[in-house]
């Protein structure tokens, strides 16, 4: 019975830290919000568009230049595509400036384009509502991830 009670206390010691280790995590970051572009009046942006197995590079007169990692949607209308550089610095990866960027495609055109600090590990439902993780600046383990729809609501 002592050993039930010892091991019961320790059990709730140890998701008591749990919690105020999250807590303190999520009490220092500050909330960040995804800089959304809607850009669906792009006629030649079917014309731009080349994906390759996890990826997707876009070019058009020097206009749109991107390559990044990609998500199709299961019913494959979708595509959410994220670039963790900045084209200006030619610095990808981990890095303390330059946004990255990210696009949602739809039946290849771009409907949605967006800024984050370090956008990665994106994925996209059949309705077009997308998550994606920004890796942020930061030195330590921690990131926040955004859900997003085609109009570039943040949902979450």
């Amino acid at each position: 019975m002592f050993v039930v009670l010892i091991l019961l206390l320790l059990l709730l010691a140890i998701v008591g830290g749990i919690i105020v280790l999250i807590i303190f995590l999520v009490s220092r970051n500050q909330i960040k919000t995804p800089t959304a572009i809607q850009s669906s009046s792009d006629k030649n942006a079917a014309n731009v568009i080349s994906l390759g197995k996890n990826s997707v590079m876009t070019t058009r007169d020097g206009n749109l230049d991107f390559y990044g990692q990609s998500s199709i949607s299961p019913n494959g209308r979708f595509v959410i595509t994220w670039e963790d550089a900045d084209p200006a610095s030619g610095i990808g990866g981990s890095r303390k400036k330059g946004l990255g960027s990210y696009m949602l495609l739809q039946d290849g055109r771009i409907l949605l384009k967006g800024k984050l600090e370090r956008p990665n590990d994106g994925k996209v439902s059949n309705t077009g509502i997308f998550i994606i993780h920004d890796w942020t600046f930061s030195d330590s383990l921690d990131g926040i991830f955004f859900a997003i729809d085609p109009s570039g609501n943040v949902l979450v």
